[in-house]
């Protein structure tokens, strides 16, 4: 079995059917650790599980607090590396002579990390995850699995002696100002931004959640714009960000908090904003043939790759003008917004596009990118596909549902 098929397989557990322990048992009497359970951003967290055969090759995956999971690897933000295994990047381990495997994960706390986990300028998502850890049968089922929870914390820490604001409401899609005075004259100001707790995931990268992060390196959180600004000889700033990513996902929704830190002066400040969505037409009708879909993602070919793709439902519509086009896209249950795909197009600007008839109806196949089947899988929950005229003056929404896949049981 090649080692995707094996990363598939490795998201085939709903978070929702897990407890709340800090060891805990699972199938087949496998029995996991984690050492420490409750830790500090920054912390290194030793999680054992035993109960698996002799020298067999395991894998590990992480559910977020929102339901989102993927599995842990070096290039994505949840570092979770196994022990005894050929390719300390990726999530596998070997169980020792009694059936012990070991994983470390490397929790980041902005100070980045060392090799193989190197990413700088984000922060783990704050809560409770789930960690997986299951053998497979050589079948297509799982024949051990394992699972142990695990709560990321904050590092308070107190910003004071500046200003920071923001002028007006902040809307998903729009361009905002940030504000900063009270600095040295001069000086270079350090601006993260934090995302709200219900945040899943990203907007269109397939990484995992983050709670904080630098702008000008992870746009892909939903916000972007400089990490850091020179303020002016009377120590204010201004500088102007997106709430939209350079490929067009808008971020969650929800309460935001910026934050702006000068490392010379040490001063520093924080603010809170709420990130708002803008409301569609509704003068068209959408449905979909599909009223749930697993959060596992899909068999559609997309952008060009392998039969692998993420969530995905046939859309039909009707009221539109005729002859017209419309484009669509899905809306998350923590409102994200991103632009569909047509599967087997292989750019990624290949954006659902359909042609309407002349009664101005149109019917097609939608899906999203950011569920990778072999990596990780959605956000849970009710999600909304919406399809519109580019000028917007014609716009009509469907709503469905996205689930977990229930533990399987050899």
């Amino acid at each position: 079995m090649s080692r995707k098929r094996l990363a598939l397989l490795l998201l085939l557990v709903v978070v929702a059917l897990f407890g709340a322990q800090g060891t805990t048992q699972a199938a087949e009497g496998v029995l996991c650790s984690a050492d420490p359970s409750v830790a500090v951003l920054g912390s290194a967290i030793n999680i054992w599980c035993k109960g698996f055969d002799r020298d067999a090759i395991v894998n590990a995956y992480v559910v977020e607090p929102t339901g989102f999971s993927e599995i842990g690897r070096s290039n994505y933000t949840v570092c979770m590396l196994g022990t005894r295994t050929t390719d300390p990047r990726n999530s596998t381990a070997k169980a020792d002579e009694s059936g012990t495997a070991a994983y470390v994960w490397y929790t980041q706390d902005g100070s980045g990390g060392a090799y193989p986990c190197d990413y700088t300028g984000y922060a783990n998502q704050l809560g409770t995850y789930t960690v997986v850890i299951q053998q497979l049968d050589g079948m297509g089922g799982i024949k051990y699995a394992g699972k142990v929870e695990v709560t990321l914390t904050a590092n308070p820490e107190i910003v004071g002696g500046a200003q920071v604001h923001i002028d007006d409401m902040v809307y998903s899609g729009d361009h905002f100002m940030v504000h900063g005075s009270g600095f040295a004259p001069n000086e270079y100001v350090n601006v993260w931004f934090s995302t709200p707790a219900t945040c899943s995931g990203m907007t269109w990268w397939y990484y995992t959640g983050v709670s904080a992060f630098d702008p000008s390196e992870w746009e892909g959180a939903g916000v972007y714009g400089p990490g850091s600004i020179k303020t002016d000889e009377n120590g204010n700033f201004a500088a102007q960000y997106s709430a939209q990513d350079h490929d067009g996902a808008y971020p969650c929704l929800g309460g935001w908090s910026v934050t702006a830190r000068a490392l010379g002066s040490g001063r520093g400040a924080e603010a809170q904003f709420t990130m708002q969505g803008k409301s569609i037409a509704g003068n068209a009708r959408l449905w979909t043939d599909e009223t749930s879909v697993p959060a596992i993602g899909q068999k559609y070919a997309c952008w060009g790759g392998d039969p692998e793709c993420g969530v995905a439902v046939t859309v039909h519509g009707s009221g539109f003008p005729a002859n017209s086009v419309v484009n669509c896209w899905f809306t998350r249950p923590d409102g994200v917004s991103l632009y569909g795909l047509v599967p087997g197009e292989n750019s990624d600007d290949s954006h659902a596009a359909f042609k309407v008839d002349g009664s101005g109806s149109f019917s097609g196949l939608v899906t999203s990118w950011t569920s990778d089947i072999s990596y990780q899988g959605e956000q849970p929950g009710t999600w909304h596909v919406s399809c519109g005229t580019p000028d917007q003056k014609y716009s009509g929404a469907a709503s469905f549902t996205v689930y977990g896949m229930p533990f399987m049981d050899p």
